[in-house]
């Protein structure tokens, strides 16, 4: 079977610029529409996340969105964006993001790193890989800016899920943003990981189901639904790694409790709900815990 062909890509911009802010946002056209429609939304939603100030807000200094990208990857198995934005709406700096999309081709489904790499057994593996390349690289003398427990918390699995990468056919490249593994003065990090290095924890198929646990060991309907549903998989890992961000930023152990409590409190109405394994009733139950866990955006 012949290779695909790459996609053509056309760049394009929308937002407007005046008194009180300035945007500069772009976003690729492939000519693939559901493609297309992922990137121009995304376009979008960053105008709306700035907004317009109102007249006394800037203080003399203009809000500014500036969203580029750059297609990471092209060929007959994956097309991959990476988006770079800054954002300033007050404050002391602005704020830097990114933001990747990988699509197996050529169906075009987006797929992101837990499906990838085998679940949580994968993303512990490129967790301790990349706590070894920062600390050897961050960790140097009475200078250094951050330490070993920012590092660690910053490469659990449960934020490596969310971690923008570039998946190479040499290479997996994981970008760290400010904050995440040292100060917003050490400014963003990579981790580039050698793909023979992890050839055995990248998965076969990356659109076959990859909940949060292992399907060999799945019991009752609710668990053989998830395994035989990649869309209900994906809602299951997104709220079990949701879950495990949220419990790792909170220190209180009253606290810890609770959220551990809550959870369990779900799974079993999961469960009482769901016992058939119907997937509206999943979809419904896992949607609604995610709402919960991470609400959206005032």
């Amino acid at each position: 079977m012949p290779a695909l062909a790459k996609l053509p890509v056309a760049d394009r911009a929308m937002g407007q610029s005046s008194a009180g802010v300035k945007m500069d946002v772009h976003y690729p056209v492939t000519g693939r529409a559901g493609l297309d429609g992922i990137f121009a939304e995304y376009a979008r939603a960053r105008i709306l996340e700035v907004g317009r100030p109102g007249p006394d807000e800037t203080h003399g200094v203009p809000y500014s969105l500036i969203a580029s990208y750059k297609v990471t990857r092209n060929d007959d198995r994956f097309f991959a964006v990476l988006y770079s934005v800054e954002e300033y709406t007050g404050g002391a700096h602005p704020i830097h993001f990114q933001e990747s999309f990988t699509f197996v081709m050529p169906r075009a489904r987006r797929v992101y790193l837990p499906e990838l790499v085998d679940g949580a057994r994968g993303l512990g593996k490129l967790g301790r890989l990349a706590v070894a390349d920062l600390g050897k690289r961050l960790l140097h003398g009475p200078d250094s800016m951050t330490n070993a427990d920012w590092i660690r918390d910053g490469a659990t699995p449960a934020q490596l899920a969310v971690t923008p990468f570039e998946w190479g056919p040499q290479s997996l490249v994981l970008h760290f943003g400010d904050y995440t593994v040292a100060p917003y003065a050490a400014g963003p990090q990579d981790v580039h990981i050698p793909m023979a290095s992890i050839a055995d924890i990248v998965r076969p198929d990356p659109g076959a189901p990859a909940p949060s646990f292992d399907c060999a060991k799945a019991a009752g309907a609710v668990e053989k639904a998830l395994c035989a549903d990649a869309d209900l998989a994906r809602l299951d890992w997104r709220v079990a790694w949701a879950y495990a961000r949220k419990r790792g930023m909170e220190k209180d152990a009253k606290a810890q409790a609770a959220l551990l409590a809550d959870q369990r409190a779900f799974l079993a109405a999961r469960d009482r709900s769901c016992a058939n394994g119907d997937e509206v009733c999943l979809s419904k139950a896992y949607r609604r815990r995610l709402a919960i866990l991470e609400p959206p955006a005032p």
